[in-house]
């Protein structure tokens, strides 16, 4: 008799644990409006960093969904916001424990112009890059730096400038990116070539070109019979894009053109 009970206890455990593997799925949490990652700040922890390109600010959320904060980016008239924030953290661009990132924003009218930005979470500007397309931090062995590039349209011609930074980078949060090859001619004319390679896509996998609102124009296949795309230019406007390099499951590089 206990013998059968044992039986009969042990098959209902394993019916259980089957049941709760088969009906294990992937549940939505929460839908934001705009641009979403991830950033590990230095003393308040992860949070959801979204950016609302049409409203200009970037929203901060605990990892409950709950809002943290809301921060405006102020853009000069006539200028357009792009699509990222870079290095969203505490303890980086100062120490005073405040929330500061850097941003960037361009315009078209009468030349393509570029500028970037690091503010902090009261909207006070710390640093304006004329001519930057986009500037980002990294860490040199053990210090920070912020590399602003800044392209001359006209020529073509690219410069890079190193700023020292106080603080320190916080690690925490995955990346599949590799380091992507710089897109050339850039700015283009009547072509781009975007550089990619097989430990990028594995066998196959897909670029993806945005313009600066985020709006995804065209998808390209590609695999790695070839170790680059040759896009025509003529379907796209003048203007700054960007494009994503993605395998079969993850994005994992990116970077920015100029079609002229």
């Amino acid at each position: 008799m206990k013998t059968k009970l044992l039986k009969s206890l042990l098959i209902a455990v394993l019916f259980s644990i089957s049941l709760k593997d088969t009906f294990a799925q992937i549940n939505l949490e929460q839908t934001y409006t705009g641009w979403a990652s991830v950033t590990n700040l230095a003393v308040s922890g992860y949070k959801y960093n979204v950016l609302d390109v049409n409203a200009k600010t970037l929203k901060l959320y605990h990892p409950d969904h709950s809002l943290w904060k809301t921060i405006n980016l102020s853009v000069p008239n006539g200028y357009t916001l792009q699509s990222s924030v870079y290095n969203v953290s505490e303890n980086l661009f100062t120490l005073d424990g405040k929330v500061c990132f850097a941003y960037s924003y361009y315009t078209t009218n009468p030349s393509y112009t570029s500028e970037s930005r690091v503010i902090n979470e009261n909207g006070t500007i710390l640093l304006t890059i004329a001519g930057a397309t986009y500037a980002y931090a990294y860490q040199v062995e053990n210090e920070a730096k912020l590399l602003a590039y800044i392209t001359n349209y006209t020529t073509g011609a690219t410069t890079s400038k190193v700023y020292s930074l106080p603080g320190m980078l916080v690690t925490g949060v995955s990346s599949n990116k590799i380091e992507t090859p710089t897109p050339y001619p850039n700015p283009a004319d009547s072509y781009i070539i975007i550089p990619y390679s097989q430990e990028m896509i594995g066998n196959q996998g897909e670029i993806s070109v945005y313009d600066i609102s985020g709006n995804c124009l065209k998808t390209y296949q590609i695999d790695n019979t070839f170790d680059h795309l040759r896009i025509p230019t003529g379907f796209f406007a003048s203007g700054i894009y960007i494009y994503k390099i993605r395998n079969s499951t993850s994005e994992t590089g990116s970077g920015k053109f100029v079609v002229r």
